[in-house]
This record gives C-alpha cells, structure tokens and sequence, in this order.
C-alpha cells in the first residue's frame, strides 16, 4: 500500500528537521511535520516557510475549530457549541459533550476575565480521539454565576496530553494587552494569527 512523507528541510543546512510518514494524504502529517521541525530548532522572530501548494500545506485546518459571533441565551448552549465543534473535526465522539456539561455542574471552569474552559469528565475521556482545543467567541456574552462568558475554549484532551495551542492561549490571556484584542478577534485568522504569533515571541 501507498505510504505518504511530508517533510521539512533548512534550506541553508539542507538538513530535514521535521518529518512525518502516513497512510493517508491528510493535513495531519503537514502539521506534525512542521510541529517537529520547531521543537527540534525552536526557530526565533522572522523564520520563513515556504511550502508546496498542495491543499494539505495551505489549508487552514484550525479554521473549522472556531466559531465567531456565537449567540446564546445559557452557558450550556455555548459548551454544547464548543463540544459540538470538536465532534465535526474528529477530536472527540458525540457522548463527550454530554460529560463537558456534566462537568460543568459539578466545577465551574470560568477562569476569570470572561473565558471558561470546559471538558468532559473523567469517565467520558475514553471518547477522546485526540487532544484539541475548540474556540466560541460570544461577543454579547452570556450570563454565568454573576459574571459574563465571551469565549468559551473546550478542550479534548486526557490527563497525559499536552495542548499547545491551550498553552499559548494562557499566555496571551494573562497579558492585557493582547487578551482584549484576543477576546474580540474579527476572524478566525486573527485568532490563529495571535496564537502563531506568541509562540514565536515567547516557545
């Protein structure tokens, strides 16, 4: 059967960095290529990537996570939207939204600032497929214990799984500077943008 490489090389040592073997010609092996190439260089400020044209290099993926301009009248509709978004793109099967709800009613997950990060319970992590994070920005926000929700952030994920884009979020979200431009992002390039960008300012 058919085995597909994607692969990165530094065009100035002509060494591969990053590379990943699959079945299939999907996007995913683009990605962990990539992912690879900058744990392994930890590239700084003004790194260019120059790609192949083929739809798994140029898509943007992390797109079909985010949801803008969300309306909602409960807390239990914007977690199901954010579960809901994490079922359409293969992270998680169907009965995960019912244990982020379930998780919610038993531990708030609001962390302040307008953000809450819901997950499912310890006895729904089995219908995680693989860790990721999904993004609902609810820009009337919505009434939660006295405070107002705008960004709803789920996540799939077990104990053991590392969330990059999660990690990242964090950061920005502890500098006001940037939280008040991430909480109001007018695209969803916008979100990636500022993710992509922190992790180049701080790893």
């Amino acid at each position: 059967s058919w085995c597909y490489l994607a692969s990165v090389m530094d065009l100035h040592t002509r060494k591969i960095i990053g590379f990943c073997f699959s079945q299939k010609m999907i996007t995913d092996i683009v990605v962990n290529a990539l992912n690879k190439a900058i744990q392994s260089q930890r590239p700084g400020k003004g790194v260019i990537v120059h790609t192949d044209l083929g739809s798994q290099y140029t898509s943007n993926e992390f797109q079909k996570h985010i949801c803008l301009d969300y309306e909602c009248t409960t807390i239990e509709e914007a977690i199901h939207k954010a579960g809901d978004l994490l079922v359409q793109v293969g992270c998680v099967k169907p009965p995960y939204i019912n244990g982020m709800i379930r998780r919610e009613q038993e531990t708030s997950t609001d962390i302040g600032l307008g953000v809450m990060i819901p997950h499912g319970t310890e006895d729904t992590l089995n219908f995680v497929l693989k860790p990721e994070i999904s993004i609902v920005q609810i820009p009337h926000g919505v009434s939660y214990h006295g405070n107002t929700i705008h960004l709803v952030i789920g996540i799939s994920s077990r104990e053991e799984d590392p969330l990059q884009e999660l990690m990242q979020i964090t950061d920005i979200l502890l500098k006001p500077e940037k939280c008040h431009q991430f909480l109001n992002a007018s695209s969803t390039q916008k979100f990636i943008d500022m993710i992509n960008q922190n992790y180049v300012e701080e790893g």
